[in-house]
């Protein structure tokens, strides 16, 4: 067989077609690759502020937690220390401090919030350090206000006592026994007002001066003068509660019967020794019964 041959290189099989390149679409956009990319890295960013945001909110509030505690404590100590609390303060110690404690308070609520130096702990803290603040001041003006009216009371009833002292001493003149226990009358009165007493309550401590009054009144007159004091108190037994006379007439008259039957001895009477020895029924009713004077 011939195998065929070519003598001009020119020319082409006629089977042969020259082939013809196409550009290639890219199956990937750049621009879209970009933009992807960009969207990762801001995610990504996104992440980092959350959780250092996170991180810092955290901190604030571990910073807050720790100054609270410290503030509370300090309150505490301040409020409920078994010497120098507030509230372990009595009467007047307790009036005379009030000021200084507000004063004190304040200052402890300030000093609390400037050991946060980041503001937004402090904007954290400020409420729940004003309202611990509010509420140890209500306790403060509480205790206040009850020991300022136990130092009145108490002040009211040292002068009443005082009172009645005094007229005890002032037993032989009128005029100054009765302005003392009149002062310790009008303590009485406070008193009521104070402690919001009924009238009732009040006329009893009233009667109560009374009597003490003229109890010590006599008391003390029969120690020098037991006749005189035996004499005065007939004139003005009326005063004094029942008891509380039957006792003052029994001592006093203890005490003046040898003074009485002594007169009675020198203005020519039977005196109290003569009776005893008798025992004679037509002896006067007086010397018969050991009242000289036969007081009633």
């Amino acid at each position: 067989m011939r195998t065929p041959t070519y003598d001009n290189f020119q020319q082409m099989p006629a089977q042969f077609q020259p082939v013809q390149a196409q550009a290639v679409t890219p199956r990937v956009d750049p621009g879209a690759q970009l933009a992807a990319t960009g969207q990762a890295i801001e995610r990504a960013g996104h992440k980092m502020l959350d959780f250092e945001l996170q991180q810092r909110a955290e901190q604030i509030q571990a910073a807050t937690k720790e100054a609270d505690a410290a503030f509370t404590s300090q309150l505490n100590t301040m409020l409920h220390d078994p010497e120098a609390g507030y509230l372990a303060q009595q009467g007047r110690n307790a009036v005379d401090v009030y000021e200084p404690t507000v004063q004190a308070l304040d200052k402890l609520q300030r000093d609390a919030l400037g050991t946060l130096k980041d503001p937004q702990a402090q904007k954290m803290a400020a409420p729940i350090f004003r309202d611990r603040a509010q509420s140890a001041l209500a306790q403060v003006q509480k205790h206040a206000g009850t020991q300022r009216r136990a130092w009145q009371v108490s002040a009211s009833e040292a002068r009443a006592a005082v009172s009645i002292s005094d007229a005890a001493s002032n037993y032989a003149d009128e005029e100054a026994f009765g302005l003392s226990l009149g002062t310790a009358l009008n303590e009485v009165a406070e008193q009521g007002r104070l402690m919001g007493w009924s009238e009732e309550a009040t006329e009893l401590k009233r009667r109560g001066h009374i009597d003490e009054a003229f109890r010590m009144r006599y008391e003390a007159w029969r120690q020098s003068d037991p006749a005189g004091a035996l004499a005065d108190f007939q004139r003005r037994a009326g005063s004094v509660s029942p008891l509380v006379r039957d006792k003052i007439a029994n001592d006093l008259f203890n005490a003046a019967a040898p003074q009485l039957a002594a007169q009675l001895n020198l203005v020519g009477g039977v005196g109290e020794a003569v009776a005893r020895q008798t025992g004679d029924a037509s002896q006067p009713r007086g010397v018969r019964n050991n009242n000289p004077g036969n007081i009633m």
